[in-house]
């Protein structure tokens, strides 16, 4: 070494420089490497297990960024764990890392997005990730967006991202119900579906309720905004707009229904088509009341085309109460075929009996829906009628529980008032005009009144006959006006001087009807012992006209009974307790009852008071009805009241006896009528009529408006 020293000391001044830089250049590169060392030592040590000692979270962060700076990943990460291979020769050439992959990592499928169990955690991103993947949890989620929502344009272009979005989604089985996504306050129609949840979009958009969620639900009827299947999203989405009636959403369904090309169409091959039958079934739901009106105007245009017109009568001949409107506007047109009249007419009727019976308080029990079913005994012409019903031409379904004071209103409009009249002012004869001649004993308005009576006055020759089944129907409310409207007609007792003498000291059952008698007294010769055949026909005229008067007078009693009949059931079912155990002086009536008489039931209608404003222009109609059981003499019953009842005519019959009266005045046509129906309990032949004997005597008394000022007629003049 001192020798080394000496050497060194004898170098020149250069070469000594020289060396002294070799000698830093060798302690720098040692540093280096030992610095090197160090670091890596520590890494290692920082990320294993055994460390005691572990990094601050800045070193590590440090080590993490150097650690990936050198070292490069090439194993897939989705791959699954493999063992580790054994190391390579040093000469061998490197793994190229695009080979394939191994069975396993062929097999290896990516992972879904794990989204939030609460759908109210989901943000925008959840809404479309599950829209692509066809997450079944969608359908609930929506459930939650729609109503929390509402009312913003944003969330309905939101929701129609969605709906692009869930185009390209698997098909799922979404069974996740909406009802519960629905708790508060969204719709709840929705359950298992093995498609894209557009229907759960739908019906977010409709509770979104803005201009704009509208706006995409007609773009995706009309075809303007695309979805994968097309024609079921467009029925979908009518369907979703349906859900909020409106003028927007009739508008759409009119021209849905209305198309020329939906009526000859397809319904499995068109799309528009499809959309009709769609909107023909939104509109039998009832939620679109106005519409009905509008298709009847277009049924009725000349422009229309068979196929549609007669599909528009099959959806609006159908009996529900939104109809209504529109079949009356078609009755009171002229276009209907006959056919289509005789249908309407004959709903009417049914309908207004219906209205009537409601609002008089007449249980519905006693008037069966189906209109006219009792009537096929023949008589009067109804067979006709009672056949056109069997087979489908006339309507026979129950009619549907509706307001009846909107079917009031509707069918006691004076619109309809004049309709009738006018056609009143037409028939032919009463058998041809019994179903109009039935509407108008329904309608208590005083136009229809007016007209009725004119028409039985000018039709009066023809005899009651062919509306013998109004007065034994079970299946039509009369309004009690009608009873005044007969008593104006020309009448004459059906009971003669000799049989009524008979049934005072006899008690026969006799017909009372004097036909016998009255010919012998015709044929029998005048003075001079001859009678010319002037004579003759003028007898044979005024037995007939007092003929006719015998059955017009016989059927307005048999209709004074039928509608005591109805009242005598609204009594019985009257909640009120009205009808039950009253005094005879709190009967109601304008005259006394006799003294002692016990009331076994009572009813009363007074309009338009009862009505409590609830009818706009409500007829005037005053009913009184008691029944009284008692055990009496008929005939001394009936000259009790004939004394109290003012003009009261008696007429004395084998079965009992029957009081009537009917006074008409006022300028607006004001009248009043009387019955007194006193009846034996056991039967027409049992007992004498000054016999006591037990009896019921039902009362009826009728005030309205609609008569023409006059005396009543006589079968006489």
């Amino acid at each position: 070494m001192a020798n080394q020293g000496k050497i060194k000391a004898s170098l020149p001044w250069h070469e000594k420089l020289l060396t002294a830089l070799l000698n830093n250049l060798k302690v720098t590169l040692a540093g280096a490497v030992l610095l090197v060392l160090v670091s890596v030592a520590l890494a290692s040590r920082g990320c294993g297990d055994g460390g005691s000692e572990r990094p601050s979270g800045a070193n590590r962060r440090k080590a993490s960024r150097s650690v990936s700076a050198k070292v490069t990943v090439t194993t897939p990460t989705n791959a699954l764990p493999e063992p580790e291979p054994p190391a390579p020769p040093p000469n061998a050439p490197r793994k190229s890392s695009s080979s394939p992959p191994s069975r396993q990592t062929q097999r290896a499928k990516p992972e879904k997005a794990v989204r939030p169990k609460d759908v109210a955690d989901w943000k925008r991103g959840d809404y479309e990730g599950a829209a692509r993947d066809g997450d079944p949890q969608l359908v609930a989620a929506l459930g939650y967006f729609g109503p929390h929502f509402a009312g913003k344009e944003s969330a309905a272009n939101f929701l129609a991202k969605l709906l692009e979005a869930s185009d390209a989604a698997p098909v799922a089985d979404n069974t996740a119900p909406l009802v519960s996504a629905y708790r508060r306050g969204g719709n709840s129609s929705y359950g298992k579906r093995k498609s894209p949840p557009t229907e759960a979009i739908m019906a977010a958009l409709v509770v979104n309720g803005t201009p704009r969620a509208r706006q995409i639900l007609e773009s995706i009827v009309d075809g303007s905004l695309t979805t994968a299947g097309q024609q079921a999203a467009a029925v979908d989405a009518l369907k979703s707009l349906a859900t909020h009636p409106g003028p927007e959403t009739e508008d759409l369904l009119f021209r849905l229904v209305t198309a020329p090309e939906a009526a000859a169409g397809d319904p499995a091959t068109n799309k528009t088509a499809q959309l009709r039958n769609t909107a023909m079934a939104l509109i039998r739901t009832g939620k679109f009341a106005s519409l009905s009106v509008r298709l009847a105007k277009w049924m009725l245009a000349t422009e229309t085309s068979k196929a549609l017109h007669d599909q528009l009568w099959a959806c609006l001949k159908e009996p529900r109460p939104e109809n209504l409107p529109a079949q009356i506007l078609l009755y009171q047109s002229d276009r209907p075929d006959p056919a289509m009249h005789a249908w309407l007419e004959q709903w009417l009727v049914t309908y207004g009996s219906d209205a009537l019976g409601r609002l008089l308080g007449i249980p519905a029990g006693q008037t069966p829906s189906a209109p006219y079913a009792s009537f096929g005994s023949g008589r009067g012409g109804l067979s006709v009628l009672a056949t056109a019903q069997r087979r489908g031409t006339l309507p026979s379904t129950t009619v549907p529980a509706a307001n009846a004071y909107r079917l009031a209103e509707l069918l006691w409009s004076s619109r309809l008032a004049a309709v009738t009249e006018q056609r009143l002012a037409d028939l032919e004869t009463l058998t041809d005009g019994l179903p109009l001649i039935t509407l108008a004993s329904t309608v208590p308005h005083p136009t229809v009144r007016a007209a009725l009576l004119r028409t039985l006055e000018r039709h009066w020759e023809e005899g009651p006959k062919p509306l013998h089944a109004l007065s034994t129907t079970q299946t039509v409310n009369l309004e009690p006006g009608f009873v005044t409207l007969l008593k104006m007609l020309p009448r004459s007792d059906a009971v003669d001087a000799t049989t009524r003498k008979d049934l005072l000291t006899h008690g026969g059952n006799h017909s009372g009807s004097g036909r016998s008698s009255t010919r012998k007294a015709a044929k029998q010769p005048g003075p001079s012992g001859q009678e010319t055949q002037k004579n003759a026909d003028l007898l044979e005229a005024k037995h007939r006209h007092e003929q006719l008067g015998k059955e017009w007078m016989e059927f307005s009693r048999a209709v004074s009974q039928a509608i005591c009949r109805r009242f005598s059931a609204a009594a019985r079912a009257d909640e009120s307790g009205r009808s039950a155990g009253r005094a005879a002086d709190d009967a109601g009536l304008s005259f006394k009852l006799p003294p002692g008489a016990k009331v076994s039931a009572a009813y009363q209608v007074s309009w338009p008071a009862a009505l409590d404003g609830k009818l706009a222009a409500a007829p005037v109609l005053r009913v009184h009805y008691v029944r009284i059981d008692e055990t009496a003499a008929p005939a001394k019953v009936l000259a009790y009241y004939r004394r109290q009842v003012p003009h009261a005519k008696e007429h004395l019959l084998a079965g009992g006896g029957w009081i009537d009266s009917i006074a008409s005045d006022g300028e607006q046509g004001h009248a009043a009528s009387v019955d007194v129906l006193v009846a034996k309990v056991t039967g027409n032949d049992a007992g004498l009529a000054n016999e006591k004997q037990e009896l019921t005597v039902d009362i009826l008394t009728i005030e309205c408006d609609g008569i023409a000022k006059r005396p009543p007629l006589s079968a006489s003049r």
